[in-house]
């Protein structure tokens, strides 16, 4: 049960990133799909949405937040 706060914080984070527009462009990108569906990392992070998103301060901090819940 100590856990449940953690577990609530990160789905609220993780719902909150989700519905951010440019995440959802980022994620919806075909280019990203097609990288997505074969493990291809590389091609992810050359997307210009993704890389947009990894330069935003919010948007990576948000993400470190749910990592780090996800080490608790």
């Amino acid at each position: 049960l100590a856990s449940e706060p953690t577990e609530k914080a990160q789905d609220s984070e993780l719902v909150q990133l989700l519905g951010n527009a440019r995440v959802k462009k980022a994620l919806t990108a075909p280019e990203v799909q097609k990288a997505m569906k074969t493990g291809d990392l590389k091609s992810i992070l050359q997307s210009n949405d993704v890389v947009e998103l990894l330069q935003d301060k919010t948007t990576m901090h948000r993400i470190e937040r749910i990592l780090e819940s996800e080490r608790e």
